[in-house]
């Protein structure tokens, strides 16, 4: 494998992470948690849940997919999604980050690992788990993180075909 594919997929998988847990972060609030307040408890609850649905499928997938140091391959692109999430919060705020962007980041980079590595225990336990499957689980979930927020506001919102 060439170093520009290398690349491409590990920008590819940073990018599509780092869409999956902002997906997560901005509407675990809306379905899994209704307002009920908005204490320290709550918050750590709704970043847990929402790291927990970006960073386990993805990272399964990147588990069953990577043929070589699939773990390593693993902590940099979840390092590289927690340092592009930071990033783009710092710019968009334009203050420094609060704890839970912090938060969010360890338990990212956390999951996302951990996640890789029983990737690679599935693919070594089965003869079933194959790449194919990572390449597939990792695509549909990837659009789905990317189509949500649009489809989520033509339903629910009934947003599609009106003026600006």
């Amino acid at each position: 494998m060439s170093t520009a594919s290398r690349a491409i997929g590990f920008t590819l998988a940073t990018v599509a992470l780092t869409v999956c847990s902002w997906v997560a972060a901005m509407f675990v609030p809306l379905f899994v948690f209704p307002p009920v307040g908005s204490g320290a408890a709550v918050i750590v609850c709704q970043l847990v849940v929402g790291t927990l649905l970006a960073g386990l499928p993805l990272g399964v997938s990147v588990g069953l997919m990577t043929k070589r140091s699939p773990v390593f391959h693993a902590l940099l692109v979840s390092l590289a999604a927690a340092c592009l999430r930071l990033g783009f919060t710092v710019y968009v705020v334009a203050a420094p980050p609060h704890w839970t962007e912090w938060l969010e980041g360890i338990l990212l980079v956390t999951v996302f690992v951990g996640a890789a590595a029983m990737g690679v225990r599935l693919a070594a336990a089965s003869h079933r788990a194959t790449a194919a499957m990572g390449y597939v689980t990792f695509t549909v979930v990837s659009l789905f993180a990317c189509c949500f927020p649009w489809l989520y506001g033509c339903v629910v919102l009934e947003l599609c075909g009106r003026a600006a």
